[in-house]
């Protein structure tokens, strides 16, 4: 059972099993959007950042440039979840 909405147990693993696809294949897009930029003249920044915390580590899910300019992308594949 869930703790803030009743779920059986079928459909909390179906739930589960489902969502882990979607994040898999958020990932995938991911790095198709990398290659995309790539291929465009972008240079890919490293994703992993320290943050203002001592020992305090980020992510970024694109981090980029391109001449001067600096992007950086929080990506989303759907909005009904985030595990973050």
């Amino acid at each position: 059972m869930g703790l803030f909405r009743p779920t059986k147990p079928k459909a909390k693993i179906l739930q589960n099993l489902l969502q882990s696809q979607e994040i898999k294949f958020g990932d995938a897009f991911e790095k198709l959007i990398e290659l995309y930029l790539t291929e465009n003249g972008f240079t890919i920044l490293p994703k992993k950042i320290s943050g203002e915390k001592i020992n305090e580590s980020l992510i970024i899910d694109q981090y980029f440039k391109i001449k001067e300019k600096i992007y950086f992308i929080e990506q989303k594949i759907r909005d009904d979840h985030d595990s973050t």
